[in-house]
């Protein structure tokens, strides 16, 4: 009998600090999601535009920074097809000011678009990390992450009175942050309530632990 009580403390023990280590862990993670649309103005039928998928690349301005997963030699690569949208999901440990420059790999066939220079702020809110997501033009205006590709031809006037984009997609602008939106609320929640049952679980083990050693105590007085 000593032997089991001996070998089920060790276990609880065990599980307990393994419970504590995850509890710690999940309070110093988040994971920012940064919404990256794609829009295609063209005044001809769909089927007469054969590739409509466009190449992007993401990069950090310093080695050390997060990336996605998937990233390879510093360079993180994606495709977006049509009138659609990517999110990107980095995994922060530490609060602090991350950088990324997000280009997309030019088409003869299409106008040039320009770069977007990403912020990820990261900081520790209530020992959670939240982040805060902003990006900038070249010029240093904070925009939408929202990359427009007109057909080499097409004049500006002719965008503006009708042109309109090719419908793949329904979602609009609005809707693609608040998506972006609700995926942090979302990861921030979620660690919340994964600490919350952590917890949980360290009080249950803990009580169990604590049941165990007076039964032990118990049994001891009574032999």
């Amino acid at each position: 009998m000593k032997k089991v009580l001996l070998i089920m403390n060790i276990v609880l023990l065990s599980v307990l600090g393994v419970s504590l280590i995850s509890v710690h862990a999940a309070e110093n993670q988040t994971t920012a999601v940064i919404p990256v649309e794609q829009k295609i103005f063209a005044d001809i039928p769909i089927e007469k535009i054969i590739d409509r998928k466009f190449d992007y690349i993401l990069t950090a301005e310093k080695e050390d920074y997060p990336m996605p997963d998937g990233t390879m030699e510093g360079k993180y690569t994606f495709s977006v097809f049509g009138n659609d949208f990517k999110n990107i999901s980095i995994r922060y440990t530490a609060s602090g000011e991350y950088y990324y420059n997000l280009v997309q790999q030019k088409r003869e066939d299409f106008e040039k678009n320009e770069p977007y220079r990403i912020l990820v702020s990261v900081k520790n809110t209530d020992n959670r990390l939240m982040s805060q997501i902003i990006a900038y033009l070249p010029n240093g205006d904070k925009s939408d992450l929202i990359f427009t590709n007109t057909l080499i031809g097409e004049s500006s006037k002719e965008i503006s009175n009708g042109s309109q984009p090719i419908q793949e997609s329904s979602r609009t602008v609005s809707e693609v942050s608040h998506i972006s939106e609700i995926s942090s609320d979302n990861t921030l929640v979620n660690t919340g309530d994964y600490t919350y049952t952590e917890i949980l679980t360290v009080i249950s083990l803990a009580a169990l632990l604590i049941a165990t050693i007076c039964l032990f105590g118990k049994n001891k007085k009574i032999n």
